[in-house]
């Protein structure tokens, strides 16, 4: 009989139930929930696909068919609820300084997703860009320039912001793909020009945030087993 594979979890917990889900060794492996119960049953399904997403792009996982259970690590209630703004929660995990090897590995997988979301959307005309199923919701361009400068906004809690690229003030005039080009090269080349202190430091940002007391860290390891 094969063993189950046992991941590791932590919760944020909104004040309505809204529940975000992070798989602490799969970076990059998330499930936002409507309740913390549906978060953690649908948990193995997010990791089975997750696994076999790190396959196709080569990394070394193991697809075998066995039981997957999860333990939940830590649980942060009071934040979210997970949208623009939204106060975050910082984990214990996160407080480990990352390696320079898992920092590699961590970009590399985020150039894998970077691609795959690029993929479908590259010969797509202006108009079907622009298109929005109704006037309340966001067009492909908008949520496109939404992720773009979600790197940049990860990259400004970490850095001062006068180490930043100075194209980022005018960003909103770049063309859309130039424009996420310039976004993700800063968000690799910045994070790599770290020093060994600051990928260890807790960091409390000033700019471009509601929330003065919200610690934010450096990208950080998953905990050692126990």
């Amino acid at each position: 009989m094969n063993r189950a594979h046992t991941f590791d979890a932590v919760l944020e917990v909104g004040p309505d139930g809204d529940t975000l889900a992070h798989v602490l060794d799969l970076p990059g492996c998330v499930l936002r929930a409507t309740s913390e119960a549906h978060a953690r049953a649908g948990l193995p399904d997010v990791i089975r696909g997750h696994l076999a997403w790190l396959h196709r792009h080569g990394e070394p996982v193991d697809l075998r068919d066995k039981p997957i259970t999860v333990r939940i690590f830590e649980c942060n209630r009071g934040f979210g609820p997970f949208n623009r703004g939204d106060r975050a929660a910082l984990f214990s995990p996160d407080r480990r300084p990352l390696s320079r090897a898992e920092l590699d590995h961590h970009l590399r997988l985020a150039n894998d997703t970077r691609a795959d979301l690029l993929a479908p959307v590259l010969d797509l005309p202006g108009a079907t860009l622009d298109w929005r199923p109704t006037p309340d919701e966001m067009s492909i361009r908008t949520i496109l320039r939404h992720v773009g400068n979600t790197e940049q906004w990860y990259v400004s809690r970490l850095v001062p912001p006068d180490t930043l690229p100075t194209e980022w003030e005018t960003d909103d005039q770049l063309l859309l793909f130039p424009f996420l080009e310039m976004e993700r090269r800063t968000a690799v080349d910045r994070p790599r020009r770290l020093t060994d202190s600051e990928l260890a430091a807790t960091v409390y940002p000033t700019r471009w945030t509601d929330h003065l007391n919200e610690p934010r860290n450096r990208p950080q390891s998953p905990p050692p087993p126990p």
